[in-house]
This record gives structure tokens, C-alpha cells and sequence, in this order.
């Protein structure tokens, strides 16, 4: 079984992703800093391995605040993993768990706010 962990910044949230201009819709500056900074963090601690074949991602993240939803760290995170070439296509993803990190978890952070697993799905 193929393994791999990565430490990143948590997304910004679903509502800081969008901008909205006079003629058109797309992603927010702060959203497309975010992931090119945290791609290249991915990148970089990939040491030049990279996913095929299917896999399942865990997401374990510091909860900035009481009101942040869990569900908004995941298609940010997983486009960050393609985009940081870890994984082929975010589209080989068989199995996601997103959960708020415990008092436990937080030597393992490393400081980061969010560590991102993933593993061949078998």
C-alpha cells in the first residue's frame, strides 16, 4: 500500500473562494493564492511520487472557528493535490474523511493547520 502525508494552510471558506465582477464569475485572488501556495507545498513534500491508481484521502484540520464547515475543506483540498501533482487527477479519489482535528492530533500538525493522507484504495 502506497502512503503519503502533506501539511498545508486550511482553504479559505466557500464564500471567499467566488468573486463576483461586473461581466464575469470566477475564483477569488485569495482562493487562487491559496492554492498555489499550498500546490506548491504539496509539490515540494511529495518528493517526486504521484498517485495513479485510486486512492482515499483523509483530511485532519485545525477549525479556525466554531461556524467553519467541514465539508468546505474538501474540493479545495483535493484540487490542490492535483494542481501539486500528487495526484493524477483528483477524479481517482474513491473515499474522502474530513474531520476537525483533536487535542491529540495537534503534535502531528507540526504547527500547520491542516495534514492531508493519502492512500491506495484497496
Amino acid at each position: 500500500m502506497s502512503y503519503a502525508s502533506v501539511h498545508i494552510d486550511v482553504p479559505p471558506t466557500a464564500n471567499r473562494m467566488w468573486r463576483n465582477g461586473n461581466t464575469r464569475h470566477g475564483k477569488s485572488a485569495e482562493y487562487e493564492g491559496w492554492k498555489r501556495a499550498a500546490s506548491w507545498d504539496i509539490n515540494v513534500q511529495r518528493k517526486g511520487f504521484k498517485f495513479t491508481d485510486p486512492v482515499e484521502v483523509t483530511i485532519i484540520a485545525k477549525q479556525p472557528h466554531a461556524l467553519r464547515d467541514l465539508d468546505n475543506l474538501i474540493k479545495p483540498t483535493l484540487d490542490s493535490l492535483q494542481a501539486g501533482c500528487l495526484l493524477s487527477n483528483d477524479n481517482i479519489v474513491r473515499c474522502i474523511l474530513a474531520r476537525w482535528a483533536r487535542e491529540t492530533d495537534e503534535p502531528d500538525l507540526k504547527g500547520e493547520k491542516m495534514r492531508v493522507e493519502v492512500r491506495s484504495y484497496t
